[in-house]
């Protein structure tokens, strides 16, 4: 037998007991005003302010005085079933619910949004790519947390700051989630700027040459790489060869180069990351031995600033003559952030 709820009433100065109690023993009693079962089993509303600990369901429900709303959840939500319409408030099976939590919103989003609460929004069933827009820093304090999470198959999400405000230490919009990933990032603001302090998956890429290319004596020659084979961030710069990641932080790159032509008579052809058109990290170079092999040039991890800083990788000829770098799948530049 659980044991009755037991509340003090100030109108009459007296403890009084909960009516119906629990003659079943279908749930347990934590504490005064604090109950715990599976959501079947919780007693109808009619207490105010007691607490009802869904165990299948990991919320914790408040009783209105006529009515059960959701207190606390947790940070994730599954929403299969649930038809999105723009600020509808999930709860943790996925149904919507009327009432107004205090804790731990989570809005489900189909269309652009401005995240003026805390909490986590959910992107699904768009219809074209949307912008997040973050509230204004002087309107909210240090420590205003905005989880955002993409769980759309065909359209990306994009994060605005408001007015002068930066993202990043950038003031600009950024693809931050793309689609069909199930992409998430958390967002807090501290001072002056939006700080990114995580983002699952990181970005990451890996464009591959489009052409055969020749590459001239002595002349430091920037690869073609203009196929995008991955690039879920949109970063790459196709026409110029480069990658440009918005996001800032530090990243690690990896070049690999396949030889089209032989190499004679002590022949080198050096191999190397660029950032900003500057060598990065250690070039590779081959000789007549290592004809037609793949070989890898690792570019340091370095800090690209989410603006300016770019990724494009280069080859060097020491001979008189032109020779060729492979265009298959062998020659390309990979790269993800690393935090």
């Amino acid at each position: 037998m659980a044991k009755r709820f037991q509340k003090f009433n100030f109108t009459t100065w007296q403890w009084e007991y909960e009516p119906t109690g629990d003659p079943l023993g279908t749930f347990e009693q934590l504490g005064k005003g604090i109950l715990a079962g599976p959501i079947a089993n919780r007693p109808a509303a009619g207490i105010a302010d007691r607490l009802y600990v869904s165990t299948d369901e990991a919320i914790v429900y408040r009783d209105n005085g006529s009515a059960w709303q959701v207190f606390l959840t947790e940070d994730l939500v599954t929403i299969s079933g649930v038809s999105p319409t723009d600020g509808t408030i999930l709860v943790g099976n996925g149904t919507a619910f009327a009432g107004e939590p205090f804790y731990g919103r989570r809005f489900l989003k189909s269309s652009s949004f401005t995240a003026s609460q805390q909490g986590t929004y959910i992107f699904s069933g768009g219809a074209a790519n949307i912008t997040a827009s973050l509230p204004a820093l002087s309107g909210v304090s240090d420590g205003f947390t905005v989880r955002m999470i993409n769980l759309d198959p065909t359209y990306h999400l994009s994060v605005a700051p408001n007015g002068t405000d930066t993202l990043m230490g950038n003031n600009a919009t950024v693809r931050m989630l793309p689609a069909g990933l199930s992409a998430r990032c958390t967002l807090v603001a501290s001072g002056s700027d939006w700080q990114l302090v995580d983002i699952n998956p990181q970005p990451f890429f890996t464009l591959r040459m489009g052409t055969a290319q020749s590459i001239a004596p002595s002349t430091d020659t920037v690869l073609d790489l203009s196929n995008a084979d991955v690039d879920p961030w949109g970063f790459a710069d196709t026409a110029n060869d480069k990658w440009v990641p918005l996001i800032p932080g530090y990243y690690g790159t990896s070049l690999s180069v396949k030889m089209l032509d032989a190499l004679t008579n002590g022949e080198r052809m050096f191999v190397h990351v660029n950032i900003n058109a500057a060598s990065s990290g250690s070039a590779h170079n081959f000789n007549n031995a290592t004809l037609g092999t793949g070989t890898t040039a690792n570019g340091i991890t370095n800090y690209m600033n989410g603006s300016s800083d770019y990724f494009t990788a280069s080859a060097f000829h020491s001979s008189t003559v032109s020779r060729r770098i492979n265009n298959d799948t062998n020659t390309f530049l990979v790269g993800q952030r690393r935090g």
